[in-house]
């Protein structure tokens, strides 16, 4: 079936959307007239509206697939229609009811089981920012490591249905959409089967749940290939099969690792090595993690990565500079005015210029110690007042700048209008020192600016008490993107619940446009703040290519080797 994959219209502004549209693997919504009289705009249980129709399914009357509107809710639905004059109309509800009992999110959700008048109808939920696999890999195969993550979540999801004695029963590469978070989404568990002529309950259990299993591992080598491991189906070509022997993915595709391989190929021929989904999800998850560098470069998307963090050393100058500050291994790099004529480049200053100004300093110390020497030998060696020699010991410290010290981060949390829940187990890698990659957000389809519903994301670090906070440094993967640093009132203890905008409270100390692709991004503060937070957080972000890690293109960047000082 078509996937119900769509811009919501709570979300239809994300980054400056300009408006809901549907996604390219939706059927066009002239592409079918409704059978039922007067559907368009009815309303179903007082509360959800039916918008436009996505599919038609086989039969006499024939089932329909309508994107609809929970009025009561303030969301998108999908809407199953049949007549109670379905032959399997009883079936139907039955397969959505029980559909309804496997309790893991990576399926879409039954929400409402109903009849009204003439017409049965099964409510399910509407999935956002979705693509389904099949159009994923029109273009590219997907990586290596984003297809093991889109098939361990499969095998893992299935095997939990297959818990609960319920079968899916039409796995195909429609039935799967990946998220903007690449997170996955199963179309039609238990209920596509029985839509399509099937009774699941009368299925011998054991050959319903090794079909899963084999078109899990098809699915697999979609991903990997871009190809269907038999003859052409689902619009994808045919993978080849010289003399009837398939080939595996790695004869297709240069780069799959050999017990990748392996495995792909015991599980697409159960004769071999027969898996349940557990044990298949079992083997997915104990396969050794591929590296980035593992890939053939051709494979690798084109998206700069940070460089991999190290210790902050102050650089070692091939030539004495007497402008060049000293600074220790946790101090910030200092930021020199625009004004400031110094070259900014490693070469060295013109040598006749260097050499006056080293005499003029040399000079200038010598003085200095011989009108400290006096001064030692005329007021007597040290003889003098205590009191007094200590004062002079003090104003002298006082007047010595103070070196900025790194201020420790004790944790971080996602702040963005999806409720802080976008990769929030990654979100440490952002002050990780041993992270290369750091916290990605979420990949946004249409958007790059701040909109009317979305107006960020970014992070949050707790320091663990208030400190004294001057300045914030981070990298950022692609340039391109508008960064905002915020910090809150010192007196704030805690975080509030996660908004659209900014914590209110909070305080804005500089915004900067273009940032990221090299380098770090530094954020002097006017002067230093009491705070426990500091929100780094992204307004508009470049557009990017597929990635590693992000099997869709979009709007996205990252947060990486962050370092707040005092």
């Amino acid at each position: 079936m078509a996937s119900p994959a769509h811009m919501p219209t709570g979300d239809d502004n994300a980054f400056g959307s300009p408006g809901p549209q549907a996604s390219d693997h939706l059927p066009a919504p002239q592409a079918y007239e409704p059978m039922f009289d007067n559907a368009a705009g009815r309303r179903l249980a007082d509360r959800y509206r039916l918008v436009r129709l996505v599919r038609r399914y086989p039969g006499d009357p024939a089932p329909e697939y309508w994107v609809g509107f929970d009025e009561v809710l303030n969301r998108e639905v999908g809407v199953y229609l049949l007549s109670d004059r379905h032959p399997r109309a009883l079936e139907i509800a039955q397969a959505a009811r029980e559909s309804a009992t496997v309790i893991d999110a990576h399926f879409i959700q039954i929400l409402d089981v109903d009849t009204e008048g003439s017409l049965c109808f099964v409510v399910t939920e509407w999935v956002a920012q979705a693509r389904d696999l099949g159009a994923l890999v029109t273009r590219t195969p997907l990586s290596v490591q984003a297809a093991h993550g889109v098939v361990r979540q499969l095998a893992e999801a299935v095997g939990q249905a297959h818990a609960c004695d319920i079968t899916h029963g039409d796995l195909k590469p429609s039935a799967v959409l990946v998220t903007a978070t690449g997170q996955i989404k199963i179309l039609g568990l238990h209920l596509e089967a029985a839509l399509l002529g099937a009774d699941p309950r009368r299925a011998d259990p054991a050959a319903a749940r090794g079909a899963d299993v084999r078109a899990i591992a098809q699915l697999w080598y979609v991903a990997l290939t871009g190809r269907w491991p038999g003859e052409s189906a689902h619009g994808l070509p045919a993978a080849p099969d010289p003399h009837g022997r398939l080939f595996s993915p790695a004869q297709v595709r240069a780069g799959v690792p050999r017990p990748v391989d392996r495995l792909v190929t015991e599980a697409l021929d159960p004769g071999r090595a027969p898996y349940e989904a557990k044990t298949l999800a079992a083997a997915i998850a104990a396969l050794p993690r591929m590296r980035e560098d593992d890939e053939p470069t051709q494979l690798r998307a084109a998206v700069p990565r940070p460089p991999a963090p190290t210790a902050v050393q102050p650089a070692i100058p091939s030539s004495p500079d007497p402008y060049a500050p000293s600074y220790g291994s946790h101090a910030a790099p200092p930021v020199r005015p625009r004004s400031d004529p110094r070259p900014t480049g490693s070469g060295r200053p013109p040598s006749g210029g260097s050499r006056t100004r080293g005499l003029i300093v040399a000079a200038v110390a010598a003085v200095a110690v011989i009108g400290t020497l006096a001064a030692f030998e005329f007021g007597g060696g040290g003889g003098g007042s205590p009191q007094a020699n200590g004062a002079s010991s003090t104003a002298a410290t006082s007047a010595a700048p103070t070196t900025p010290q790194q201020v420790s981060v004790v944790s971080d949390s996602v702040w963005d209008s999806d409720k802080g829940q976008d990769d929030a187990s990654i979100a440490p890698k952002a002050y990780d020192p041993s992270s290369s990659t750091g916290w990605s957000t979420s990949t946004y389809v249409q958007a790059t600016e701040v909109g009317s519903y979305r107006k960020g994301t970014g992070l949050i670090f707790d320091l663990g008490s208030a400190q004294k906070v001057g300045s914030v440094t981070f990298d950022a993967a692609a340039a391109g993107a508008t960064a905002e640093v915020w910090t809150a009132p010192a007196g704030l203890a805690a975080l509030p619940s996660v908004s659209n905008s900014a914590p209110s409270g909070f305080t804005k100390q500089g915004a900067q446009t273009g940032v990221g692709g090299s380098g770090d991004i530094t954020f002097s503060f006017t002067s230093a703040v009491t705070t426990r937070y500091v929100l780094i957080w992204f307004t508009a972000l470049p557009h990017q290519d597929p990635d590693q890690d992000h099997p869709l293109d979009g709007y996205r960047d990252n947060i990486a080797d962050v370092k707040i000082y005092s």
